[in-house]
C-alpha cells in the first residue's frame, strides 16, 4: 500500500513540473481598464498592437480593453521569471467579456484573442444594418477580435442577432 501510495505521488509531482507557459490571471480594475489617457511617461511597448485598430471605431469598452492589454506590464506579475525564456499568459476578464493575451519575456504581445458580448454597434455598420433590413431590431451584438504580431494584422468579426417579430437572424459581419 505504501509504494501504491509513493508511486501515485511521484506521478502526481512530475506532471506539475512540465509546464510549458506560466498563467496570470487579471481581473481589471476599474481604474486600470477605464482610464482615459495614458501618461507619456509609460513605455509603449505594444504601441504596435493598437496601431492596428487605428481604421476601426469600437464601443469605450473594447477600447478600454485594448488600451489595458497594451500597456499591461508582464515584468510586474508574480509569475515573472526574468532569466526564464517562458510566455506568459494573461487573461483579461469581466463579467462577459474576456481577452487573453500572450507576452514573449521582454513584455512584447505575441498574440491577443478578445471575445466581447452585448456591446454597441459602431454607427456605420449599425445603420447599414438597419436600411438592408428594415423593420428588423438588433437584439445581440459579440463581437471576436484576433491580433497576431507576426503580421502585425488583427482580424475582426461581429456576430449580430437581429429580431422581427418572433423571427430571428444572425449576421456575420467581417471587417
Amino acid at each position: 500500500m505504501k509504494t501504491f501510495i509513493m508511486v501515485f505521488l511521484l506521478i502526481g509531482l512530475t506532471n506539475l513540473m512540465m509546464a510549458q507557459n506560466n498563467i496570470a490571471v487579471l481581473t481589471p480594475t476599474n481604474e486600470l481598464v477605464y482610464a482615459s489617457k495614458i501618461s507619456n511617461t509609460d513605455a509603449k511597448v505594444n504601441s504596435d498592437y493598437l496601431s492596428t485598430f487605428t481604421n476601426y471605431k469600437f464601443a469605450a469598452k473594447i477600447e478600454a480593453f485594448q488600451n489595458a492589454v497594451a500597456n499591461y506590464d508582464i515584468k510586474t506579475a508574480a509569475v515573472y521569471q526574468s532569466k526564464s525564456n517562458d510566455t506568459y499568459t494573461v487573461d483579461f476578464k469581466d463579467s462577459k467579456n474576456k481577452v487573453t493575451a500572450i507576452y514573449d519575456k521582454e513584455g512584447q504581445l505575441i498574440s491577443c484573442q478578445e471575445n466581447y458580448k452585448g456591446i454597441k454597434l459602431p454607427y456605420s455598420i449599425a445603420s447599414k444594418i438597419t436600411t438592408e433590413h428594415p423593420n428588423w431590431s438588433i437584439k445581440a451584438v459579440d463581437c471576436e477580435i484576433q491580433y497576431s504580431n507576426e503580421n502585425q494584422k488583427s482580424s475582426v468579426n461581429y456576430q449580430v442577432v437581429i429580431k422581427s417579430n418572433k423571427k430571428t437572424k444572425t449576421i456575420t459581419i467581417a471587417l
